[in-house]
């Protein structure tokens, strides 16, 4: 239905079967919550394959025993991340008050102590905003690392703080920058 051009994907090779997913997992993120769930819905329908963790290692979640070991571990600080993954940006301003709201309470509830860290799903420039930011701050928030590709320095806003990301777009692990190296 927002597809205007009909797609083939080729699945025969594992390789061929990634690149389908990447690109299904792009259009996906690109839409707003209501027409991602009624694309996913319509893709489910025509393929008839129903979404499932247990298949891939990259959605496994973590158990409320396994956050809480990793909570108490003095090295991690625990923060929120949305309650579904969603693009903040690409929901209307309550829905992502109440998405914001519902994590953080959900964190602190289940650990027993206040939440200070939050981190943008997806984490691009154009998946947060100065409302969100807002919105956060207002809820006690005191930073909130992107998913832009960067180094901080002492004058970096705290909501825009920038990562390297090891293993992503092709940086290999360990992450080697000459400048620093």
């Amino acid at each position: 239905f927002f597809i205007k051009k009909k797609y083939t994907f080729k699945l025969s090779k594992k390789k061929d079967k990634a690149i389908s997913l990447y690109l299904i997992k792009k259009y996906c993120k690109s839409l707003y919550k209501k027409e991602k769930q009624i694309f996913i819905n319509d893709l489910i329908n025509k393929t008839q394959i129903i979404p499932d963790e247990k298949y891939s290692s990259n959605y496994k979640k973590l158990n409320w025993t396994e956050i809480k070991e990793l909570d108490d571990n003095k090295l991690f600080t625990l923060g929120g991340h949305s309650t579904f993954h969603d693009t903040l940006s690409k929901q209307k301003e309550g829905e992502m008050k109440e998405d914001i709201k519902t994590s953080i309470s959900l964190l602190e509830k289940k650990l027993n102590h206040k939440i200070y860290h939050y981190a943008y799903p997806e984490g691009l420039n154009d998946d947060y905003n100065d409302s969100i930011k807002y919105y956060l701050k207002n809820s006690g928030i005191k930073a909130c690392p992107s998913a832009v590709s960067g180094l901080n320095d002492i004058k970096e806003n705290l909501f825009d703080l920038k990562r390297i990301s090891v293993g992503f777009w092709g940086l290999p692990f360990p992450y080697f920058d000459p400048i620093l190296n």
